[in-house]
Parts: structure tokens; sequence; C-alpha cells
């Protein structure tokens, strides 16, 4: 795992990348968050992450986005620390970062 995939964030460390998610999870209080179980990946690693998106993509309790970078299909992309406007962080096994 590479911070460097997100080079919006400016930090090359874990402590500063540490900094900023303090920071993104102070300004986001856990009453102000949104009730959505959300990830945010990449479909391409041999996965369970495009069947489950298919199984949820109609239940407003989810918010499943998945950018392919190496098709170019980035427009899904969400900050890393946006991921704190949510009360939920869905994990789903694969062989690339989520994002």
């Amino acid at each position: 795992f590479s911070f460097g995939v997100y080079p919006n964030i400016l930090a090359r460390s874990y402590e500063g990348v540490r900094d900023v998610m303090m920071k993104s999870a102070e300004a986001h209080p856990w009453s102000s968050r949104m009730s959505q179980a959300f990830f945010s990946g990449n479909p391409v690693s041999p996965s369970e992450r495009v069947p489950f998106q298919k199984q949820v993509k109609d239940n407003p309790n989810y918010d499943i986005r998945l950018s392919d970078w190496a098709a170019n299909n980035r427009q899904t992309f969400v900050d890393l620390r946006d991921h704190c406007q949510y009360k939920y962080l869905v994990h789903l096994q694969g062989a690339s970062q989520m994002y």
C-alpha cells in the first residue's frame, strides 16, 4: 500500500495521512455522517466487488462505487478524506487498494 495513490492529500507518510484523516474525521461528527454503507475501489481485481455492487445497486442503504483506473474510468473516485462522511465503510476483498 502506498499513500502515493492519494496525491490530493499531499502527505507521503503514514503520520501525514493519519493527521489529515483525523482532521477530516473531526470535521464530520458521527451524528452528521451518512448512514449508508460505503465502498469505493477497483473492480478489476479478482474479488466479490462487482457481484456485490450488482446485488445492492438498488438498495439506498449502500453507496458502492467502482472505478477502473486501467480503463480511465475515474468519475467515481472518492477522496480518501470524504470517506469520513459515512458511518459505515465496507471492506471487500481484492488485490488492489480501495479509494
